[in-house]
């Protein structure tokens, strides 16, 4: 990393993809609190639209045009397509993802006791964690 680069990074907590409104508003804030005119890069993806009406104002704001972080992670969206037609369905967990305490199978089971088995299977089959469709268990 160039000299002087690792001191304007800025890491946010993982958990703000899963409250699109509170991650639009902690990217803006940062963005707002920088002074100097800057190149502004966001490592994440569009994220469930958690990042729009972000303005860039006096920066240069740089966001990858791509669904979420994991074809960041992965190198490029090419290389995400190439991964999803070999393996339909894989479930990536980033770094921050299991520093944050979470996984799927957890957040399937607190979104059956919020929202009913039924909306979380309809969310599970839209957006699927497996190939194998809704995988939502009762306890």
């Amino acid at each position: 990393m160039p000299d002087g680069l690792s001191s304007s990074i800025t890491f946010f907590d993982y958990g703000l993809h899963a409250v699109p409104k509170k991650l639009r508003q902690t990217i803006q804030d940062a963005i707002d609190n920088i002074e100097q005119p800057s190149l502004v890069v966001l490592g994440y993806g569009l994220c469930g639209n958690g990042l729009d009406n972000i303005k860039a104002g006096k920066h240069f704001l740089l966001i990858p045009r791509t669904d979420d972080c994991i074809a960041i992670l992965l190198g490029s969206y090419q290389a995400y397509q190439r991964e999803m037609e070999k393996e339909p369905g894989t479930y990536y967990l980033s770094k921050g993802w299991l520093e944050a305490g979470t996984n799927p199978l957890e957040e399937s089971r607190a979104n059956e006791k919020k929202y009913g088995a039924e909306t979380t299977c309809m969310v599970q089959i839209l957006h699927p964690v497996s190939s194998e469709g809704c995988s939502v268990q009762s306890e």
